[in-house]
């Protein structure tokens, strides 16, 4: 073999390519600034809508407590408020026209709770990091009680 005899062919430039954007994918996903670093903490309350729960589930809610993260069992907030009302869905007649009905023996749960958490022009973010965004699920997950709704409702109390 002659020394200098290097050729550089296609698939290499691919490879090559490929490799760049992979170290770049992985530094803006795992090292990238996120945002949230640079704020201060505040108190964030937000209300999770919990649909067609019974009774035991109500009475689970009222006493309160701390949520825990169902994933990894860290502290996210603690429940300070639940305003039950009759849980009603959207049911479709026989004739074809749709009306609000009440569910029997099933309540919807408006639950508020309180996290201390971080607030920037990204959005709202938990004790663990975690954005919470208007209509995403969130687990309630405490002591007494496991169930899951939509956030309703954000807002930074300080």
């Amino acid at each position: 073999m002659k020394k200098g005899n290097f050729k550089i062919n296609i698939i290499d430039i691919l490879v090559l390519v490929l490799v760049i954007v992979a170290v770049i994918g992985a530094f803006v996903k795992f090292g990238g600034e996120t945002g949230v670093a640079n704020t201060n903490e505040s108190v964030i309350e937000y209300k999770v809508k919990v649909k067609e729960v019974r009774q035991a589930t109500v009475d689970a809610l009222n006493k309160k407590g701390k949520v825990f993260d169902d994933k990894n069992k860290k502290e996210v907030g603690e429940i300070v408020n639940v305003e039950p009302s009759e849980a009603k869905r959207v049911e479709e007649k026989v004739d074809g026209t749709k009306v609000e009905a009440v569910v029997p023996e099933r309540f919807d749960c408006l639950v508020t709770i309180q996290t201390k958490g971080k607030v920037n022009d990204l959005g709202f973010y938990n004790t663990i990091n975690t954005e919470l965004r208007t209509g995403s699920e969130n687990i309630i997950y405490s002591q007494n009680v496991k169930c899951t709704g939509d956030i309703y409702e954000i807002r930074q109390v300080q």
